[in-house]
């Protein structure tokens, strides 16, 4: 992150933020696994959360943010983010970050592609169109080497 902090203010012309990729301290605990499974969190999402606590990216792109494991879970048991889409997508969701426009970062239950799900929402179902859905990755692991890219586009000027 170093790179990304040094020069950026003076190259891009405002401050970059807080950026971090914190990794986790304690293990993912089986209970943490089991409710993330349960709510339909992809076979890519559970091994990321093994070694990342969280992220936070304000000056890449255009933001993204990646919420902890528990912050996840605690958000969807008590019902502040939807727990399932329906319409031009349908399933049971995770919805894991967010990103610097108001897009929700989901995976959909038997899915393994990342969705940017765009639009309001209730709190228990999130109804979507075509134009409300959009395809980030098409599995976890591709939507993190996106995010590596990002951060490395942004980076490149200020080094030049």
């Amino acid at each position: 992150m170093d790179k990304l902090v040094t020069g950026f203010e003076a190259y891009y012309g405002y401050s970059p933020g807080d950026n971090k990729v914190s990794r986790r301290t304690e293990e993912l605990s089986s209970k943490e696994v089991d409710e993330l499974v349960s709510r339909g969190a992809s076979s890519g999402l559970i091994p990321f959360y093994h070694s990342v606590a969280d992220v936070s990216l304000p000056a890449v792109g255009n933001a993204w943010f990646i919420d902890s494991a528990d912050e996840v879970i605690r958000s969807a048991q008590s019902g502040l983010l939807p727990s399932k889409v329906a319409g031009a997508l349908s399933g049971r969701i995770v919805v894991f970050g967010t990103d610097g426009g108001g897009g929700l970062l989901t995976v959909v239950a038997g899915d393994e592609r990342v969705y940017r799900l765009n639009g309001c929402f209730d709190i228990d179902s999130f109804d979507v169109d075509d134009s409300d859905v959009q395809v980030v990755s098409k599995d976890f692991g591709s939507f993190v080497e996106m995010l590596e890219v990002c951060l490395a586009d942004t980076i490149a000027p200020i080094g030049s």
